[in-house]
């Protein structure tokens, strides 16, 4: 028996090329996800909210929990069709359900529709973000899923009036045909799913005296105001200049990840070495 027959039978080797068991992942075993703010939440009447660069839509990737039987499968990037803006992504797993937009995370960690159970939302206004400049404003919030009167299965925000009743704030209702009828108080827009091969990989400032500055990671800052920016599929050739901070840290990451690989090769040859000698 040859030197390299006795390696392959070792118990050892066997561990290192055995395909991995499959880990089952509950929604509730995932940290919840919060809005970038300056402290913990909530804060309150302070600046420094909103994300500040490509908005991180992989948070519960890792769940295998089967989606809740009366959920609607909305996941993925959705747009205004009538713009062509992506407005949002939507993740689910379980009951579980994260609405992320360019400024916010909003995590519902089940959808039980019960108001102050703290499985809600519980983070921070999008809109005054946006339009006050980074405003901290504390909301909570809980989902419930419900059907509409056609029977489409829908995922509908409740919250607090002023007055402490209950209140149906906004719906998401998934179509016959696809499309996403999202409704608030004041309108109601169908929505229509981005394609796999268009979803974004960047976001771009579009506009003022930013125009052209470009983010692919969540680690990146726009200089720009959210109104300018824009969720993109960027092309690798684009025309466009990208933050110094995000181009920092992904120099940073491909060094790390080089080294790391390095490192992986060396003890894979110091075993081989060891068992053959």
């Amino acid at each position: 028996m040859t030197q390299v027959t006795k390696f392959l039978r070792l118990p050892i080797v066997s561990l290192l090329f055995a395909a991995a068991p499959v880990r089952s992942l509950n929604a509730s075993d995932i940290e919840r996800v919060n809005t970038p703010a300056p402290g913990a939440w909530p804060q309150a009447n302070v600046t420094g909210c909103g994300i500040t660069g490509l908005p991180p839509t992989d948070i519960i990737d890792s769940c295998t929990e089967v989606l809740h039987p009366d959920a609607p499968d909305i996941r993925g990037y959705w747009k205004d069709p009538s713009s062509g803006y992506i407005l949002e992504h939507i993740a689910q797993c379980g009951s579980r359900w994260i609405d992320t937009s360019k400024s916010v995370h909003h995590d519902f960690l089940s959808c039980t529709g019960v108001m102050g159970d703290s499985l809600g939302c519980m983070d921070y206004s999008g809109m005054d973000i946006i339009v006050k400049d980074g405003l901290c404003t504390p909301i909570t919030a809980a989902c419930k899923f419900e059907q509409d009167g056609d029977g489409n299965k829908c995922i509908n925000l409740y919250t607090n009036t002023s007055v402490g009743t209950v209140t149906k704030a906004v719906s998401r209702c998934l179509q016959a045909n696809g499309t996403m009828m999202w409704v608030n108080p004041f309108e109601a827009v169908l929505y229509a799913k981005v394609p796999e091969e268009d979803e974004p990989n960047c976001i771009k400032c579009f506009g003022g005296d930013h125009d052209g500055v470009v983010v692919y990671d969540s680690d990146g800052e726009l200089p720009c105001v959210y109104e300018e920016r824009r969720w993109m599929r960027c092309k690798d050739d684009e025309d466009a200049t990208e933050s110094p901070t995000s181009r920092g840290d992904s120099i940073t990451g491909s060094l790390a990840l080089y080294t790391t690989f390095a490192s992986c090769v060396v003890i894979l040859c110091s075993v081989f070495s060891m068992l053959t000698s």
